[in-house]
């Protein structure tokens, strides 16, 4: 909790309304991967080829984000929603019959992007996590098809990362 009062304490004495990164799900940013009894690594260290669209939305553009950022594998499909990660819900205020949703979070890349028709950035809100094998599954002839064709295709980016992979 240190860092977190280090950041926040920071952030006030500069008079800034944002802080840098803070963690999430823990108490600090540097996790340590889960690991057996004996020591090694229980992460599964495959291929893996994760499917986007424009429904991933909160914490699946953090998800996507935290993927593409470590170069775990390729994104296929179309670019992520970019609409935030950790929302909350509150009421709109009294006298009301409202309900807010709000996102307390700001995902911050790992290191500035440059997608086409954004400005570079260091966030993914707003500009989503673009597919390194992109692929537009809302077409006419996957709808026809019963989407034969997006799973064809996905499918050939998978067998072609186990190739890569020498598995």
């Amino acid at each position: 909790m240190t860092s977190v009062y280090q950041q926040l304490a920071q952030a006030y004495s500069e008079n800034r309304g944002r802080t840098g990164p803070l963690p999430v799900c823990s108490e600090t940013i540097d996790v340590e991967p889960l690991r057996n009894r004996d020591g090694s690594l229980t992460a599964y260290d495959k291929p893996i080829v994760l499917l986007t669209d424009e429904f991933t939305i909160s914490w699946g553009d953090t998800f996507a984000q935290i993927f593409a950022d470590s170069k775990r594998g390729p994104l296929f499909g179309l670019r992520t929603n970019g609409a935030g990660g950790s929302v909350l819900w509150g009421e709109g205020g009294p006298y009301t019959e409202s309900s807010l949703s709000y996102t307390t979070s700001l995902g911050v890349r790992a290191a500035p992007v440059a997608a086409p028709g954004y400005p570079v950035t260091a966030y993914y809100e707003n500009v989503g996590i673009h597919p390194d094998i992109p692929y537009d599954m809302m077409t006419e002839e996957n709808l026809r098809n019963g989407y034969r064709p997006y799973v064809e295709a996905f499918t050939q980016a998978i067998l072609a990362e186990i190739n890569k992979a020498g598995n």
